[in-house]
């Protein structure tokens, strides 16, 4: 059974909100994604359905169903919340979410980028950044792997968590296949590739693009016009090649990006991670005191 947490309450999103509960059955604290459908239909991780691959667009099913459906694809990913089921929510005494489609998932303590950043008040060392390129984009890598494309990364998906570093909200993400369909979108200005601008096919690397403009928001502060305005630094060449206007220009894939920037700062002892006896001290800042985030 499922216990609302009144006192948290609802951070809302553009289709759905999210809440805090406490499963008995877990005896854990989960977080309840409800769609703002009234219909649903009730799966669990193990199900013989929910091995499918995620569908090609989420409009041919409920929001919640097709966000459920998407985790599970990435279900060997530690990058992304674990779902546990998919339900319809019974409360007829919260008539805002009573007989809405509800996505049960794991909870992962933490923050936004976004969040952080405005807590931080000033932009990342060029070796925090660094880290954090490194981080987001093997994450983008392990969800590239599964197949599945996110098509949404900027500052508030991405969530810096106790356990590391996090992709969230799968809302807008579908299979490379179904990419092919060129499904229109609805992104968040400034980090959307220009392909996804014109009614271009969404690719690995446009992927690519978007972690890289997130990378540059939290280095400079801002978003450049163009490639070449970039300070001309190892973290700076990279972030310029991964936003190149034209894809083909672009790495192929979040994986060779990874790649690559492992070449770059290998031979720069100031920026190797791997000098350092603790990475995550150069990522301290992240973890607001007091704060927890809800996925």
């Amino acid at each position: 059974m499922l216990y609302m947490d009144d006192a948290a309450g609802a951070v809302k999103g553009g289709n759905a909100s999210v809440y805090r509960a406490y499963d008995d059955e877990r005896l854990s604290t989960v977080v309840l994604k409800v769609s703002d459908e009234r219909k649903g239909v009730l799966r669990e991780e193990g199900c013989t359905k929910s091995t499918e691959a995620a569908p090609c667009s989420p409009d041919a099913m409920l929001r919640s169903e097709y966000d459920f459906l998407t985790l599970l694809a990435m279900r060997g990913c530690s990058c992304v919340p674990k779902p546990y089921a998919l339900r319809t929510v019974y409360a007829p005494r919260r008539t805002e979410i009573h007989e809405r489609a509800c996505l049960e998932m794991q909870r992962l303590e933490g923050t936004t980028l976004a969040d952080a950043l405005e807590a931080r008040e000033k932009t990342l060392s060029e070796f925090q950044a660094a880290y954090l390129a490194y981080e987001v984009m093997r994450a983008g890598a392990q969800v590239q792997h599964c197949g599945v494309l996110h098509r949404d990364v900027h500052p508030g998906n991405v969530l810096l968590g106790s356990g590391g570093v996090y992709l969230i909200d799968f809302g807008t993400a579908c299979t490379v296949e179904a990419a092919e369909r060129g499904d229109a979108l609805c992104l968040t200005s400034g980090y959307e590739p220009p392909e996804a601008c014109v009614g271009g096919l969404w690719s690995k690397a446009s992927d690519v693009y978007a972690i890289a403009r997130t990378v540059i928001r939290a280095r400079w502060g801002r978003l450049f016009a163009s490639p070449e305005d970039i300070p001309d630094t190892v973290l700076g060449r990279w972030l310029a090649r991964c936003v190149q206007l034209e894809p083909k220009m672009r790495f192929s894939s979040c994986a060779e990006a990874v790649s690559c920037l492992e070449v770059a700062l290998s031979k720069r002892p100031l920026l190797r991670w791997s000098c350092s006896p603790s990475l995550r001290r150069a990522m301290e800042w992240h973890l607001v005191a007091n704060h927890c985030g809800i996925v």
